[in-house]
């Protein structure tokens, strides 16, 4: 996730989430270029939000849940199933 954060030009954003300062906001047009489509459907089909809400959704709870699963401010920390953290804190947030 980090890579296409990175990729999409959103490099800077990305590491103040994993950094141990303040958490850069991002916007939901952002998340949504770097994502793409499909990993937003995906996330509001598995999330049970409607795929219209999916970006804003995102857009306020990545920069908080990256930066709780990187407290040392290394993405290696996060470990290899970072992903399936943050789905796990996502649903923790939004009560599923």
């Amino acid at each position: 996730m980090l890579g296409q954060l990175q990729s999409a030009g959103l490099g800077d954003i990305a590491e103040s989430w994993v950094g141990t300062g303040d958490n850069q906001a991002v916007e939901p047009s952002q998340i949504e270029a770097a994502l793409g489509s499909d990993a937003i459907s995906n996330f509001a089909s598995q999330a049970g939000v409607a795929q219209e809400e999916a970006p804003n959704l995102l857009a306020q709870l990545l920069p908080e849940m990256i930066d709780k699963l990187t407290p040392q401010g290394s993405a290696e920390d996060a470990g290899a199933d970072s992903a399936d953290n943050i789905m796990s804190l996502l649903g923790n947030v939004l009560g599923r």
